[in-house]
Order: C-alpha cells, then structure tokens, then sequence
C-alpha cells in the first residue's frame, strides 16, 4: 500500500488515506458502487487481489486471480453512473481503465453492474452484457 499522502490511484484527486485506501484494506465499506468500483481500480493498480476477490459478489467470483505480469494501471476515466447511491440495491458504473504491459497502452471499457451483498455492501457483479464501442 503506498503512503496514505500519495494521491490515490484511481484519479479522484484525493489521498489514498482519504480515499480508496480504507477500502482497500477492508476498514471501512464503499458508501457508493462508484466508490467500490474505483477502490478495485485501485487494488488492480497496487496488485491487491485479496480486495479484488473479497469485493467481487460469490456468484461470479473466480476461485482465484492472477493479476497479468507487468502490466500497470495508468489511469481511470469514470464516464457514467446509473443509480449505486446510499439507498439503491443496485448500480451500473461506465468507465475506462487505461494500462501499459510491456510498453504497449491499451484501455479497459466496460459497463460493470454492482450491487449489495446480504450484510448490505457494494460488491461487483459483473460487466453488463452491451457492445460499448
């Protein structure tokens, strides 16, 4: 985990302390599905797969994940959100992940539906079945 004052990862401006930190770690839940989304942003970035698998819903969650081997995150546009807030059950979250693996950039888009587990958090769900262009 990089210091607290770093700016976090995943672009909002704030400190990884202040933002996605906490989340990442487990110390506190993300109050929206665009929180969540970005905090596993984030855990891409750092390599944290236990974030990643404790967030991801037990219906579609794999029983293991192997983060892609010099691959690093570069940034993160959010470019929609639909519902997700404090009182909704469900949220879809649009963005784009960019990367570089192996000196090559490419982007990640995807439309990813979120929704709450049964101890009322964010987890994913998974892409949204849609051709994003």
């Amino acid at each position: 985990m990089p210091d607290p004052a770093d700016r976090c990862p995943c672009g909002s401006g704030a400190t990884v302390g202040a933002c996605c930190g906490p989340v990442v770690r487990g110390e506190r839940a993300a109050p929206t599905a665009e929180r969540l989304m970005r905090s596993r942003y984030t855990a891409f970035a750092l390599g944290d797969e236990a974030h990643l698998l404790r967030s991801w819903h037990p219906s579609t969650r794999p029983a293991a994940l192997h983060l892609v081997p010099g691959q690093r995150w570069t940034g993160l546009d959010v470019l929609a959100t639909v519902a997700g807030e404090l009182l909704d059950k469900e949220g879809e979250v649009e963005f784009r992940a960019h990367f570089d693996r192996r000196g090559r950039e490419g982007v990640l888009h995807e439309l990813s539906r979120f929704v709450r587990d049964d101890d009322g958090g964010w987890v994913y769900l998974g892409p949204v079945e849609a051709d994003l262009g």
